[in-house]
């Protein structure tokens, strides 16, 4: 403002998912158990925050019922070019529920196994709203996300500004038989 003059404006969109709960998450620390203890608080959708620079053994993963929506968001060390993100060595992230909202990755670095999918969709049934990753390292992985032949419906996969890493195999993203519902795959301003 200049006065009473609007001068400019700017829109920001902040980290996360919007009305989540944040959990903080230090090294070490039992993932699963943290969001069960939101969901059992009454917050089912669970902003997980991890610590730029940090570096997290998580190994396969596998969320509580009750959930509904979360987001693995990292924060960075430091500004600038020489900002450092979270690292979760993380193999497989698996969803107990069939019925899903959002699973967000945002500003972390994903590193798993030459043999390993980090989201393997294989329960018939399943509906999911989306998986995204904005901002992220992803590295290691046989596939990205992969979705197998059973009956399935998801919205959206989206991989944006990200770098992409010794993945393959499978390819980023697997989508087998025809009783797959997928409305979109949307991949861009990345580095494979």
């Amino acid at each position: 403002y200049n006065g009473e003059v609007v001068r400019g404006t700017k829109v920001l969109k902040t980290s996360g998912l919007a009305g989540a709960v944040i959990v903080p998450v230090n090294p070490g620390d039992d993932i699963a158990a943290l969001v069960a203890d939101a969901v059992a608080h009454g917050k089912p959708v669970v902003t997980l925050l991890f610590k730029g620079g940090g570096t997290y053994d998580i190994g396969s993963l596998t969320l509580p019922a009750g959930l509904s929506s979360i987001s693995f968001t990292g924060d960075h060390e430091v500004s600038g070019t020489t900002a450092l993100p979270a690292t979760l060595n993380i193999s497989e992230v698996r969803l107990t529920d069939l019925i899903f909202g959002k699973v967000i990755f945002e500003k972390v670095k994903l590193i798993g196994g030459t043999g390993d999918f980090l989201i393997n969709l294989a329960d018939d049934n399943t509906q999911i709203e989306s998986y995204s990753f904005d901002n992220c390292i992803i590295k290691d992985y046989r596939c990205v996300v992969r979705i197998q032949k059973k009956l399935i419906k998801l919205k959206q996969i989206k991989i944006d500004n990200s770098i992409l890493e010794n993945t393959g195999g499978y390819g980023v993203v697997n989508v087998g038989g025809a009783s797959v519902t997928l409305d979109s795959i949307k991949i861009t301003n990345n580095t494979m």
